[in-house]
């Protein structure tokens, strides 16, 4: 998943009555805890990081390089 409680809040999205809901009580949760935002903010740029090409590709030489060195 690339949304998870560090950088964002889920709606679900099962019908529209559930969404809107789910939309209100985001906003009124962002309202009400001053913090969050920039906390989710924060969240949602590491999460970028973590899940970027270059990132994967370093995740991926770096298995590579572990096979064949044989440490696995």
């Amino acid at each position: 998943m690339a949304v998870d409680e560090t950088c964002g809040i889920k709606v679900p999205m099962r019908n529209p009555e559930t969404s809107v809901a789910g939309f209100r009580d985001a906003i009124l949760r962002l309202w009400s805890e001053p913090g969050l935002l920039p906390r989710l903010s924060e969240g949602a740029l590491n999460r970028a990081r973590e899940l970027s090409w270059e990132n994967k590709v370093k995740q991926v030489a770096a298995a590579y390089d572990e096979i064949l060195s044989g440490k696995r």
